[in-house]
């Protein structure tokens, strides 16, 4: 690297923190966002360039680019108000992996949360728990990812009716900050933005009876989530008219706890396909109310 040019190589600011002798530590903006793609793409990830974009603009992202310049690791911070942030998109291509680039980027991340004060959380793939639990993340919660290729919709036996306009969206968020346990009003707007065929509510009277969904497209299958709501029938009823307005292979990430949930997505035609631990550090006392939301946005969201 050039004395005195920061930019050298990729072109990106330094990170300060992050360092190794064979890569260099880089901070990220939505400029890098196809850089991003192209490492959850080989990893076989769902997420699209639009993801990475609304992430690298809305968190902190940081990572490593080797001697020419191109993006070998990348890790996302997002906070969620002043309670939580959450971590995704820890990522490291083939080549580069098992020389602790993964580690630096999950101390990083630790870093700049405790900056903030706030507690961290992931949702860990089986391999990437080897990294988090010595660093003293431990486990908050369990999801399940569930696929189908061409999900049967049923026919919804409340009433649902589209997230029609900012009012809607405003008051579901209050309702999701109380149940997820942090303000992420910025992501339900960004998800009813990119699909607002699947944004869908049950109104009703009462609290419990009630309940909303979002959705996106992927690059591999449309997920759905996150799905929140007060009873098994308002969560079920949201998913089939969800799924009514996809086409094509599905996901959702559902939460632990959820039998009846889990039976409808039997019915629907969806199967295990693996599972994540949902992992925290610094976290005093439990997380939002497990018992609330059905589904997750996905492990780069929470």
């Amino acid at each position: 690297m050039a004395s005195g040019n920061p930019k050298a190589r990729g072109g990106r600011e330094p990170e300060p923190g992050l360092s190794h002798p064979c890569y260099r530590g880089v901070r990220l903006t939505a400029a890098d966002a196809e850089a991003g793609w192209r490492l959850s793409t080989e990893a076989d990830w769902n997420q699209t360039d639009a993801d990475w974009r609304f992430l690298l603009a809305a968190g902190n992202g940081f990572g490593f680019e080797d001697r020419l310049g191109t993006l070998v690791a990348s890790a996302v911070l997002l906070p969620y108000g002043e309670q939580v942030a959450w971590v995704g998109m820890v990522l490291v291509t083939a080549a580069a992996r098992r020389q602790g680039l993964a580690t630096q980027l999950l101390e990083q991340a630790m870093r700049l949360a405790r900056a903030r004060r706030l507690p961290l959380l992931l949702d860990a793939t089986d391999a990437g728990q080897a990294v988090y639990r010595p660093l003293g993340f431990r486990e908050v919660g369990r999801v399940t990812r569930w696929r189908a290729e061409a999900p049967t919709a049923q026919a919804p036996l409340l009433a649902v009716e589209p997230i029609g306009t900012a009012a809607d969206l405003e008051r579901w968020a209050k309702r999701d900050a109380a149940g997820f346990g942090a303000d992420r009003s910025v992501l339900l707007q960004a998800l009813r933005a990119s699909r607002p065929d699947l944004a869908r509510q049950v109104s009703g009277k009462t609290g419990e009876g009630t309940g909303y969904c979002l959705g996106r497209s992927g690059r591999t299958a449309t997920q759905i989530g996150p799905v929140v709501a007060g009873t098994d029938a308002a969560a079920r009823a949201l998913l089939s008219a969800a799924l009514a307005h996809t086409r094509g292979p599905v996901l959702v990430d559902a939460r632990e706890g959820q039998a009846g949930f889990e039976r409808e997505l039997v019915v629907g035609g969806f199967r295990p396909e693996r599972s994540f631990v949902r992992m925290a550090v610094d976290l005093t006392g439990g997380f939002g109310r497990p018992d609330y939301g059905y589904a997750t946005a996905g492990p780069e969201f929470g």
